[in-house]
């Protein structure tokens, strides 16, 4: 199991992972449902499934009050490691997630090589987290958010997608950051979208550098 250590966790999840691996024998990797802390009856995630229109991962049900619809055992495209269960083959088979992404899409890109090599991904309602969610980041706004989402979403694209598709991300993220410069936009935004880029192209992965964090955190 691994478990973001901001969530506070029903006392049975780790009975409901073990029923569901018992009963789906071909599956390897199994998420939760997880709410909000703050609002502890709304979805947060109920499974993520990648967008091919949009080009874009979305979490299922997220910001929806909790329904039978979201209460069924379903296939997904990954779970979340903010509380994901797995087989111990899984990582004997495929080793454990890529230090190169620090934070972020890590999970994301471990659950596809593991449906790769043959491992289905399930989505386990009856095992529940509630989530204080990006508490490692000081909230999903954060220039620090931003940084490691826009580099890794790159590198996730260059690892996972096809040809087609990876570049139509790279362009769609290098033409929007292009469009916000061109408007003189110089928030910590665009500087966290900028330098998550740069570095992606110059593949400098790992934990942020110390002159991105100094420039994100001293620059107005």
């Amino acid at each position: 199991l691994i478990l973001n250590n901001d969530t506070i966790v029903d006392p049975l999840i780790l009975s409901k992972f073990r029923d569901a691996a018992q009963c789906y024998p071909a599956a390897g990797v199994f998420g939760a449902k997880i709410y909000y802390y703050t609002e502890p009856d709304k979805i947060w995630f109920a499974g993520g499934a990648w967008n091919e229109q949009d080009l874009d991962f979305m979490h299922i049900g997220q910001g929806k009050p909790d329904s039978e619809r979201f209460s069924k055992i379903r296939e997904i495209d990954y779970a979340t490691g903010c509380a994901l269960f797995f087989r111990r083959e899984v990582a004997e088979k495929i080793g454990l997630f890529d230090s190169r992404f620090f934070l972020t899409f890590e999970e994301t890109d471990w659950c596809y090589r593991a449906r790769r090599a043959g491992f289905r991904c399930l989505y386990v309602p009856e095992a529940k987290v509630w989530h204080k969610v990006s508490v490692s980041f000081g909230g999903a706004q954060s220039p620090a958010y931003t940084y490691f989402y826009t580099r890794n979403f790159l590198l996730w694209a260059r690892r996972n997608l096809p040809v087609r598709q990876r570049w139509q991300v790279y362009r769609d993220v290098a033409s929007g950051i292009v469009s916000r410069l061109s408007k003189n936009e110089k928030g910590p935004q665009i500087r966290a979208r900028w330098f998550g880029l740069r570095d992606f192209v110059f593949c400098r992965f790992g934990k942020m550098p110390e002159r991105v964090s100094r420039a994100l955190l001293t620059r107005t």
